[in-house]
């Protein structure tokens, strides 16, 4: 099992000129907890604000995931494909597969 941890969320995007041409970058996700606004990530290309939102959901994501696998009235069989669809999800996410 991996035992990193991820910079919390909530994450938040921003456009930014300093990486690249201006706006033509994002600064995928910053820690909002933090008083300096940590970068997480910078993105570019023509997904760049796509890609952006995607990482900073990544946090909300993976913690959606985690409380509906413990969710004990998910445990019937007839969830057992989507279940097994999130774990695979959350092992992807903390480096686990």
């Amino acid at each position: 099992m991996n035992t990193e941890k991820h910079t919390p969320g909530p994450w938040q995007n921003e456009k930014s000129g300093f990486f690249s041409r201006p706006f033509t970058s994002y600064v995928a996700a910053r820690d909002m907890k933090q008083n300096d606004g940590w970068c997480v990530a910078t993105v570019h290309g023509p997904e760049h604000e796509a890609n952006a939102r995607l990482i900073a959901a990544a946090p909300d994501l993976l913690a959606v995931l985690l409380e509906l696998c413990a969710d004990k009235y998910l445990a019937d069989p007839i969830n057992a494909d989507r279940m097994a669809n999130a774990r695979t999800a959350i092992a992807k996410a903390e480096g686990n597969a």
